[in-house]
């Protein structure tokens, strides 16, 4: 056991590959015990398995979001306590509140910063500081340019620095780009703008992470 590593059990939840695998990349880096689940259903079984101490959570998801996840994990007794940190690209107006009453404890906006997602596992590890526990301002939209080019040293922090991540980040947002196009020609053919919009959301959040710039 790697004892500079976090003593602590983290699930992180996302239904895009790129997203899940830089978020795992990271919290192997920081944490002792890590689970990846890339849907919602996948992740309430793997609550009712499991103890953890914090879950990650994407909120943008097709046949569950995250906030209904949120809600059927604190409904398990052993997770009832558990923190819930609502992972976003996307701020909406009044997302706060409704993230708040679905029993999310905070923010993390994508693409993931590593110094932020470290400071917060600090505040969430066992026996912190309850009263730290601030939940974050809303973040900033994400505002996709479709002239953007990629930037190198960008991609490069976003992926701690590790440059074969970074490569497996761009090549996995070019593999996904097919199957969102589908999706979203497919939805706008059946007018069903919110499975749409859930798309949009899903490709401009990896496009982030995989560090476009305008």
């Amino acid at each position: 056991m790697d004892t500079s590593k976090i003593t602590m059990t983290v699930m992180a939840v996302d239904d895009n590959p790129a997203n899940l695998k830089l978020i795992g990349a990271l919290l192997e880096d920081k944490v002792q015990h890590v689970e990846l689940c890339d849907s919602g259903h996948q992740a309430v079984d793997r609550a009712k398995q499991m103890q953890f101490d914090l879950i990650l959570m994407d909120i943008q998801m097709p046949d569950m979001d995250g906030i209904r996840a949120c809600e059927l994990i604190h409904q398990l007794p052993h997770q009832q306590q558990t923190p819930v940190i609502a992972v976003t690209a996307h701020a909406m107006a009044g997302q706060k509140e409704k993230l708040l009453s679905a029993g999310m404890n905070d923010y993390l906006a994508k693409p993931i910063e590593e110094e932020k997602l470290h400071n917060l596992l600090l505040r969430y590890k066992p026996g912190a500081n309850v009263a730290a526990r601030l939940m974050a301002p809303e973040p900033a939209e994400f505002i996709f340019n479709p002239n953007a080019t990629l930037d190198w040293q960008l991609a490069l922090r976003q992926a701690a620095g590790k440059p074969d991540l970074a490569r497996d980040m761009l090549q996995m947002l070019i593999d996904f780009l097919p199957e969102v196009r589908n999706k979203i020609e497919e939805q706008l053919v059946g007018e069903n703008p919110t499975v749409w919009s859930i798309w949009s959301i899903s490709y401009t959040g990896a496009a982030a992470i995989a560090a476009y710039r305008g």
